[in-house]
């Protein structure tokens, strides 16, 4: 048991070396996810054997298969929640509030790296949108256009959104959201707009959109959701 202990204790160094790599991009975003994928596979391998053994051998040495006990449910829990987190949503990484007139971005373009995921709307995806987050649509409000800027640049840095670009005259803002653990970097930008039927209102319009990844585990449409729901 004490060889498989540290066989798991090796691998799950590999795993947080991986996320270090990819934190000061000494690896790119494929070679993390090959490496993050093989070593979280063998872990879980070496959990199973580990439970296995638990309940059908007898240990001599117990703290080892207590500490090779803990680290398999941990790993297993891990990857349970995980695969759970991929299956609750679509294969998606760019949400936006209005799929008919879709928010563009022009300072992301300038910090996306070639290899990162294209900022060109996908209409594909819109259809598994609409049926994933149906709630996620324009909002409104009778704040006056600037107002509605300075209230939306609010909202954002309460959100810890890096706000770097924003333009009064035509209502834009820009900003990026990095995530704690694996770095992630989302870009994200808000398009208010006077209603064209009615100049006492103003229309409010979000996209967020991941830069690596083909799903987003849901994070973009709950970046939405926060800043809608501060919004009210």
């Amino acid at each position: 048991m004490s060889n498989i202990v540290f066989w798991q204790a090796g691998l799950l160094l590999l795993l947080c070396l991986s996320v270090i790599g990819l934190r000061v991009e000494l690896i790119a975003f494929k070679s993390f996810g090959g490496i993050f994928g093989l070593s979280l596979l063998a872990s879980l391998i070496l959990a199973l054997i580990v439970l296995f053994k638990f309940v059908t051998v007898t240990y001599a040495n117990i703290q080892y298969a207590i500490l090779g006990l803990i680290i398999a449910i941990a790993i297993t829990g891990g990857v349970a929640y995980l695969f759970k987190q991929v299956s609750s949503v679509p294969r998606i990484h760019d949400i936006s509030t209005n799929l008919t007139d879709i928010p563009q971005f022009t300072k992301a373009l300038e910090q996306r790296k070639a290899s990162d995921n294209s900022l060109n709307y996908d209409e594909k995806v819109a259809s598994q949108q609409q049926t994933a987050y149906p709630e996620l649509t324009t909002l409104s409000s009778s704040l006056s256009l600037n107002d509605a800027i300075k209230k939306s640049t609010d909202i954002a840095e309460q959100l810890n959104w890096n706000v770097h670009f924003v333009d009064e005259k035509n209502g834009l803002i820009e900003a990026s959201y990095t995530s704690a653990l694996f770095g992630f970097v989302d870009d994200i930008v808000i398009r208010i707009m006077i209603a064209d039927t009615d100049k006492t209102k103003t229309y409010i319009d979000l996209r967020s959109a991941s830069r690596v990844g083909e799903s987003d585990l849901g994070a973009n449409a709950k970046r939405i959701k926060e800043f809608s729901a501060l919004f009210d």
